[in-house]
């Protein structure tokens, strides 16, 4: 019988033996990993859940390009719209508070507000594709 190790897969009986599912792990690691190394700690206050909408999103966004109706594809769009607000809230918070964000994040926010970039949804966007790197 199998007994569970947490999020990235369960134990076999033998004391040498562990299985663990690599995208559960990768999930955790390497995308925790990223997101804080891209946004900081802020991030995870304005969305603790960014890392798991990402990965939702990730497994069906091939659903995008085949035009799948919402009824159809619920999650993945519920996803996306998640790590949307995420981002548009990430936004709203004064840059100061989010200082242990990567370089190129704070770069971004600043050159796209000296160019004009005003709409929210374009500021999100970028993000939102500067993340799924």
């Amino acid at each position: 019988m199998e007994e569970s190790i947490g999020p990235y897969g369960s134990a076999s009986r033998s004391k040498d033996e562990k299985v663990v599912s690599l995208i559960n792990w990768c999930a955790d690691v390497l995308m925790n990993s990223a997101t804080k190394a891209f946004f900081g700690d802020c991030i995870y206050d304005v969305a603790p859940d960014i890392v798991k909408d990402i990965v939702a999103y990730d497994e069906d966004s091939w659903k995008f390009i085949y035009k799948y109706p919402y009824f159809a594809a619920k999650e993945v769009y519920d996803a996306r719209n998640k790590c949307g607000e995420a981002f548009a809230d990430y936004l709203l918070i004064r840059m100061q508070q989010h200082a242990d964000a990567a370089w190129i994040v704070g770069a971004m926010e600043r050159g796209q507000q000296d160019i004009g970039i005003a709409d929210q949804k374009e500021l999100v966007a970028t993000f939102f594709q500067l993340y799924r790197l």
